[in-house]
């Protein structure tokens, strides 16, 4: 009897499961119509009809034809690309050695150099680029203690695509590091037994095997990118690089605002992150690989000491580029009493910290 009584429950809590998925799927597609829909229409049909706002169905298609036949929005457009594909390229590059190691690396180590690279998330954009300014540009904290600055490096392409890679190379790192970990060592210890060099292991075994998550990371970067605000309209406008995100900035802060003319370019950017979504289901398909007997392979035993030392300086590098410089940069930049007196201790304050926690201060409360 009891046994029966358990069937018959695990039977009706089945049918209710089944019975709620119609209810739950209907309510989250009501969720992302409401979330993600209704926004994409209003920039739709602003773009279509400019008059809209007016409740107004004249001038049907004009802001299309004037902003896309624009000489500077289609060298906005070919910036944004340009910039997303080198920064997701450059995040990459960076990534991978880390991930490869971190794979094959202590469970300890590996968790404070995870912990040490979250960090970049919690550095906005804007202010990272910031911290990049006061401290490689002229007269900055690099100049002011060795002598040198990097202000020509900084205000450029490979500039702005060097200080975007490093704060968003962790999207990669992570899930890649995870790949890496479940193909194990197995593959390339049998590659080994039959003569195959190191690089050519990692070329042809486990950079095709880790090739869709790769692919996936990359479609974040990449659309992170070419949706990025903070780097380009600071660092890009010191050398004229213009992206179609501060050109829909510069349409809604100057006068007159041209509410149809950033829908037009809000259109494009929505249509550039659907072709990158395109292409890497596509080329995730093409390259889609499966792993027998899928776990998390934890390495046992300590590593060498050369390859130990190979490891901190990898992993130190990193750190100490997209986490250490900016934040003791940021820090250093909290302490000054004014910018303009340099890194004096004379010129060192507590002054702006205090203000925060004052009772008048806009952080209060």
């Amino acid at each position: 009897m009891p046994a029966a009584v358990l069937t018959a429950g695990a039977a009706a809590g089945k049918h209710a499961g089944r019975s709620l998925r119609p209810v739950l799927l209907a309510a989250a597609t009501l969720l992302m119509l409401i979330l993600v829909g209704l926004p994409v229409l209003a920039i739709l049909l602003y773009a279509l009809f400019p008059h809209i706002n007016e409740w107004s169905l004249t001038a049907p298609f004009s802001a299309l034809l004037t902003n896309l036949t624009d000489p500077a929005l289609i060298g906005a457009t070919l910036n944004s690309l340009r910039l997303s594909l080198a920064v997701t390229l450059l995040s990459a590059l960076i990534a991978l050695p880390l991930a490869f190691r971190r794979a094959q690396m202590g469970v300890r180590a590996g968790r404070i150099w995870d912990a040490l690279l979250l960090v970049p998330f919690l550095i906005p954009p804007y202010i990272g680029a910031l911290s990049w300014m006061q401290l490689l540009q002229t007269n900055g904290f690099s100049e002011q203690l060795l002598g040198f600055n990097l202000t020509g490096f900084l205000y450029s392409f490979p500039g702005i695509v060097a200080v975007m890679a490093l704060h968003l190379f962790p999207m990669i790192y992570f899930p890649t590091s995870r790949a890496f970990a479940v193909i194990g060592s197995r593959y390339s210890d049998v590659a080994r037994v039959f003569g195959g060099a190191p690089l050519q292991i990692f070329a042809r075994i486990h950079l095709p095997m880790i090739l869709p998550t790769l692919l996936s990371g990359g479609l974040i970067v990449f659309v992170l990118s070419i949706e990025e605000f903070g780097t380009p309209e600071i660092l890009g406008n010191r050398f004229g690089f213009r992206v179609i995100v501060t050109a829909i900035h510069e349409k809604f802060s100057d006068w007159p605002i041209d509410l149809p003319g950033a829908s037009v370019l809000s259109m494009i950017l929505i249509l550039l992150a659907f072709g990158a979504f395109h292409l890497h289901q596509r080329l995730a398909q093409r390259f889609s690989t499966a792993v027998e007997n899928q776990s998390l392979i934890r390495p046992s035993g300590a590593p060498c000491l050369r390859q130990a030392l190979i490891d901190l300086l990898l992993f130190g590098t990193a750190v100490s580029l997209a986490v250490l410089l900016p934040l003791l940069t940021i820090a250093l930049s909290a302490l000054q009493d004014t910018l303009s007196g340099g890194l004096a201790l004379s010129n060192m304050s507590l002054r702006h910290i205090s203000a925060l926690f004052a009772p008048d201060s806009a952080t209060a409360g």
